[in-house]
């Protein structure tokens, strides 16, 4: 132990068959020695385990500034070589064995009681090992609101096995056909404003839940518009056209409009919408990767607008993006629309836990929220670095052009979202250029202080091109800094402690605001969002109006660039299926604990994490291990109703498997239990195989907790079957599939 100066004890190896298993730790060198105690104190008989303590000369006097931790650890001798001695305890648990060394036998802290029952947490531990889904595991017990001891375990999955489950490819086509559902049923809803070419249905705040305002929804549309308009495109492929808002805007200035979309309520609605007024429009329902039926070079601009989040995996990307270069023209471009961010990807989960988050909550308790938001992720989120790693793979792709967004508004999609577009060989403009032209002020952010005042003193002195780097994004910077403080640990201790920390900080940038000071000077600006890191900078490029040079001002912005070696597509993006795969693996792993242990040692809590916490010595730091959501735990064990029927019984067990969670009663609400449209749409899908009922998806928004729930199903089964009573609706469990 560190303790110790240098070494314990010893034991000499000359050959392998001489060394018993496991592996004994020797006697103790010379200078120093060993006791091995039982709880009462007295010296221990051979084959009796008991506490291993660390006597002799090498000992070191305590801890350096913490006496209260010396005086727990180092306790007086009770066989004192000199008066005052004192003697480490180590934790450990060994035995002397009849050959006179010392065997080793797990930790003493690692030892528990729980309702009766003495369990060896080390056993649960290697239990959980041995399972190929896991590499590590750490089981800790812990006092519950209403004081007594429950069972955590801390599980790390194995990353060869979870690649494998998360690139499933029929697994990638479940997750299509279910993000095909969710809309389908969304789109059956009426539109929240009168104009049906805006129809901003389900555009909601992931922070509020509620719908984003209309005003912004605008801005963001107009941004987009924008963009597109630039490239003037007169023959156009639209894949997820959804309600159609680019369609309208975009389809009276083409010759042709192809609009596709994975849902065919969507398509009905686009249908109905356009009638007759758009003869140039054509609407087709299928997935994005479908490009049959569809001649090459048919198309000057592809879009994949806020669709590409709603893809299963890195691959499924790739092939849309190989699939649009085919039916592109010489020249073409793909706009990729509404991208998540990935390197951004936990400052926005950070965002949102942190706003969600109520006063008084233990960072602890916050790091473990943002974790599970991040693991349970069914979202694809892309790196900029990604498109990059295509062109290397694409020859055709000439060039990457990454921009964030423009807008005034504060929010999701201004914040943590951006556009890219991918040029293809043939086009006819300028060379590709990624250096400022000659002559041109050049600042950069990551080198001095930049703000806007700052950018405001080297316009006055009209250069006819400013190129300014690493720009401090206002937008994203609050968020950045949570993320840091978060790892560093600062000495603070709540989220009340976080904002107030957070109110105050470093200068930045909002890129409104800049847009609005090139406006004022005279200058056309283009931003660039190549490498927007961990931290959200970007850069700006700022013209004179009215200099005539050769090429459009994006043409000058830094693009992506890939990671060194030929890494896998996929790590560039999140991983929309693990989390699919993470909640089914907590009653997985449950079920083989179960299979090996007994009741009282399989854990009641699972808690999936990244990585163990470690000491600076390397060593597990239990300490450190997150409680559960202590607040939803607590709101659940209080208001617990077992099922009451065999209805309630099937309802439960689904959502059970679905949502990883230990047990569900007949009050959980699903949402409350970390259930959302996907997930839904997984419960329809079993409720149909293991009931033989056709739920409809707009049940659980109606309904929400199971015992309504299963009312809704009853009532269900009462249509189908009116000559059953109340009392005969439950569904038996010899049903057979389609029996109804």
């Amino acid at each position: 132990p560190t303790e110790n100066t240098t070494f314990t004890s010893s034991i000499p190896m000359r050959r392998v068959d001489e060394v018993r298993t496991p592996l004994p730790i020797g006697r103790s060198i010379a200078h120093g020695g060993t006791l091995i105690l039982d709880r009462r104190g007295l010296v221990t008989p051979t084959g009796v385990i008991g506490t291993l303590f660390v006597v002799g000369d090498g000992l070191a006097r305590g801890y350096f500034g913490q006496p209260g931790l010396t005086a727990l650890r180092f306790l007086p001798n009770p066989f004192p070589s000199r008066p005052g001695e004192r003697m480490y305890d180590t934790g450990d648990r060994a035995s002397w064995s009849a050959d006179g060394w010392m065997d080793f036998h797990g930790r003493d802290d690692t030892q528990v009681k729980i309702r009766g029952f003495r369990i060896e947490l080390e056993e649960i531990e290697a239990s959980l090992r041995a399972h190929p889904a896991v590499r590590d595991a750490a089981v800790l017990a812990r006092l519950s609101e209403g004081g007594d001891k429950r069972l955590v375990a801390y599980v790390v999955q194995e990353a060869d096995y979870l690649n494998e489950e998360v690139t499933d490819e029929a697994a990638g086509e479940e997750q299509v056909d279910e993000w095909g559902m969710v809309f389908d049923d969304l789109y059956l809803k009426d539109s929240p404003l009168d104009d049906p070419t805006f129809n901003i249905i389900g555009w909601e705040s992931t922070y509020t839940g509620e719908p984003l305002p209309a005003q912004e929804m605008r801005q963001w549309l107009d941004d987009t518009i924008e963009r597109i308009a630039a490239e003037k495109p007169r023959r156009i492929l639209e894949i997820g056209c959804g309600t159609g808002m680019l369609l309208f805007r975009l389809a009276p200035g083409c010759e042709r409009y192809l609009g596709t979309d994975l849902s065919q309520e969507a398509i009905h609605y686009l249908e109905k919408t356009v009638g007759d007024r758009l003869p140039q429009v054509e609407l087709v329902c299928q997935p994005a990767d479908v490009f049959e039926g569809i001649a090459a070079g048919s198309f000057d601009t592809v879009i994949l607008n806020s669709v590409v989040q709603y893809f299963p995996t890195a691959e499924y990307l790739a092939e849309v993006i190989v699939g649009a270069q085919r039916i592109l023209a010489p020249g073409g471009c793909l706009f990729l629309g509404d991208l998540r961010s990935q390197p951004l990807n936990e400052a926005f989960a950070t965002a949102v836990e942190l706003f969600q988050a109520p006063e008084g909550m233990a960072l602890d308790a916050l790091r473990l929220r943002i974790q599970r938001r991040l693991v349970e992720e069914n979202e694809l989120t892309v790196s900029p670095s990604f498109f990059a790693a295509m062109q290397e793979r694409t020859p055709a792709i000439e060039r990457v052009e990454v921009h964030p967004k423009f807008g005034k508004a504060h929010n999701e999609l201004t914040a943590f979202r951006y556009q890219v577009i991918l040029r293809f060989a043939g086009a006819a403009g300028a060379p590709k250029r990624v250096d400022p032209p000659a002559g041109a002020v050049s600042v950069d952010g990551g080198t001095q202080e930049i703000d806007l005042d700052f950018l405001r003193r080297r316009l006055a002195s009209r250069p006819d091109f400013l190129a300014a780097r690493q720009l401090r994004n206002a937008r994203t910077a609050s968020a950045t800094r949570a993320v840091a403080y978060l790892d560093s640990g600062e000495g603070l201790a709540t989220v009340d402690e976080l904002r107030q920390s957070l109110a105050t900080g470093a200068s930045a940038i909002d890129p409104a605001d800049l847009a609005a000071l090139a406006d004022e000077a005279g200058y056309e600006l283009e931003l660039g969002w190549a490498e927007p890191g961990f931290d959200g900078r970007f850069e700006a490029l700022l013209r004179v109006v009215g200099r005539e040079d050769e090429a459009p001002l994006s043409s000058w912005l830094s693009e992506p660039r890939p990671a060194a070696g030929d890494p896998e597509l996929a790590q560039y993006c999140s991983r929309p299926l693990q989390g699919r795969f993470v909640r089914r693996s907590v009653p997985v792993l449950r079920s083989f604990l179960g299979s090996r242990l007994p009741d009282y040692m399989v854990p009641s809590a699972f808690v999936l994490m990244e990585e163990l916490p470690l000491t600076s010595n390397g060593k597990l730091d239990r300490r450190a291990l997150p409680a559960p959501d202590g607040a939803r735990t607590r709101a659940r064990d209080a208001a617990y109703v077992a099922p009451r029927s065999t209805m309630e019984g099937k309802l439960a067990a689904i959502w059970q498997e679905v949502l990883g969670v230990d047990r569900v009663g007949i009050h959980d609400n699903f949402f409350d239990l970390g259930g959302h449209s996907l997930l839904a749409t997984q419960v329809v899908s079993r409720v149909r195989s293991v009931l033989g009922v056709k739920l409809p998806l707009r049940a659980f928004f109606e309904t929400q907790t199971l015992n309504k729930l299963a009312e809704h199903l009853a009532a269900i089964v009462m249509v189908l079957d009116p000559g059953r009573d109340s009392a005969q609706v439950e569904i038996e469990d010899e049903l057979e599939e389609g029996e109804l």
